[in-house]
C-alpha cells in the first residue's frame, strides 16, 4: 500500500488498476474429439475427408484416432502409431513427407 519510486510513485494496486485488463481473442479453440477407425488390409485408416497410412503392419487392427483442429494422434491399444498435422492440400497422407529427388 506504499507508494515506489520505481513505480512513478504509484501504489502497487494503483499501477495493476491501471493496466489494460486482457481480454479473449474471440477465436474459439479447435475442435477436438476421439474416434475408432479401421485399419485396411493395406494399413490405411480414413479419416476427415484424408487417407492416412500407417503401414501393413497394423492392417486388420482397430485404431484410436485423437484430433484436435488438423493434429492427429494415432493409437493402436497402447501404442503410438503414428502423430501428424494432416496436410490438406492432399487427400493422401503418406508415412513420409519427402520428396523424392529426380537425380540419381
Amino acid at each position: 500500500n506504499r507508494r515506489h519510486q520505481s513505480l512513478g510513485g504509484q501504489t502497487p494496486r494503483q499501477r495493476y488498476n491501471d493496466r489494460g485488463k486482457a481480454i479473449p481473442t474471440g477465436g474459439r479453440s479447435a475442435p477436438s474429439g476421439t474416434t475408432t477407425r479401421p485399419v485396411s488390409a493395406t494399413g490405411v485408416i480414413a479419416f476427415s475427408g484424408c487417407s492416412i497410412v500407417l503401414g501393413r503392419a497394423w492392417k486388420q487392427h482397430t485404431a484410436t484416432v485423437y484430433w484436435q483442429g488438423d493434429r492427429v494422434t494415432i493409437m493402436i491399444g497402447d501404442t503410438v502409431v503414428r502423430q501428424l498435422t494432416l496436410d490438406r492440400s492432399v487427400r493422401y497422407q503418406p508415412l513420409t513427407s519427402q520428396k523424392l529427388s529426380g537425380k540419381s
